[in-house]
């Protein structure tokens, strides 16, 4: 049985045959059997190396992608994610970047003594002598998120979190529009900058696919934006006795006070772009409302070693 708003099309377009669920029937709750699927392709290389005069360097970087067709079991690996596949009899159809797929890793971290006070003897030797500097520098990609219609357009009986109804990506659109400025659409000004946390992607690239039908954008398309982090120590040693010493820290993290922004769209949910029945774009859900990480800390501590 299809449903009856599938027969025939709409602007000249076939629409997708989808079974009808029996009116007669209350909510359907789909359970997932284990059908799940991912794979992952990395090339890694890393670099480990001591070099002259006090400095050591160790680097590592990751390029990956990471594909599957679910987050996790019901979906729930992550809390951004749909409990089910948009359409349960297509998984095929949901398979994309997986929620953690994360492009680009690299991190590199060092150690440094500082050559103060080598010809000095003395209490200003004591004092100048002993110093080291360490960093550790991380840069990573965005990670992907999903785009949904934030109801069942489809009507296939889903309901609550088992709704994973996704829109249409409208023709001339890539399906990660995050770079340039939007065309404008009601609510979006034209000319509109993309790729800030007021608008990270465009909402104007996606629209409300026919009553009835699932969309044709696919799952993960929109690549949230990179990370990218360094902290910073300065270390004194002062040793006395035979083998006892104190060590002084003081440690910055995050020194630049970079901001890290998360995701679009509410913290911990998937990004619902319409209002529905209306239609209408909630365009501030293609805004961010967090960051990743915290601002600039500094501390200081001492360590006995005895």
């Amino acid at each position: 049985m299809l449903c009856p708003q599938e027969s025939g099309t709409v602007a000249n377009i076939l629409l997708p045959a989808r079974p009808c669920r029996n009116p007669n029937l209350g909510q359907i709750q789909f359970w997932v059997t284990p059908e799940g699927a991912s794979q992952y392709h990395s090339l890694q290389v890393g670099l480990n190396r001591r070099f002259g005069a006090g400095l050591q360097v160790q680097a590592s970087y990751t390029y990956a992608k990471n594909t599957s067709n679910a987050d996790g079991v019901f979906g729930r690996y992550l809390d951004i994610s749909g409990t089910v596949p948009q359409d349960p009899d297509d998984w095929k159809a949901d398979w994309g970047l997986s929620g953690i797929d994360i492009r680009n890793y690299f991190s590199l971290n060092y150690t440094y003594d500082l050559p103060l006070a080598r010809n000095i003897t003395g209490a200003a030797g004591k004092v100048l002598a002993g110093w080291q500097i360490n960093g550790i520098l991380s840069l990573a990609s965005g990670t992907p998120v999903t785009i949904y219609t934030g109801d069942s357009r489809s009507h296939n009986g889903a309901s609550g979190t088992q709704i994973t109804d996704r829109p249409d990506l409208l023709p001339g659109f890539s399906n990660n529009p995050v770079k340039g400025v939007s065309k404008g659409c009601p609510g979006v000004a034209p000319g509109t900058k993309l790729g800030t946390p007021d608008m990270y992607f465009d909402p104007c690239a996606f629209a409300l696919p026919p009553d009835g039908t699932y969309g044709n954008l696919g799952r993960n398309t929109v690549i949230g934006p990179g990370y990218a982090n360094f902290d910073f120590a300065l270390v004194k040693n002062f040793p006395f006795l035979e083998n006892k010493s104190v060590q002084f820290r003081a440690e910055a993290f995050n020194l630049f006070n970079h901001a890290n922004f998360s995701r679009p769209g509410a913290l911990l949910e998937n990004v619902k772009l319409f209002t529905l029945p209306s239609g209408d774009r909630i365009a501030s859900n293609a805004a961010i409302r967090s960051t990743l990480n915290e601002p600039r800390q500094i501390q200081f501590g001492l360590k006995f070693t005895f």
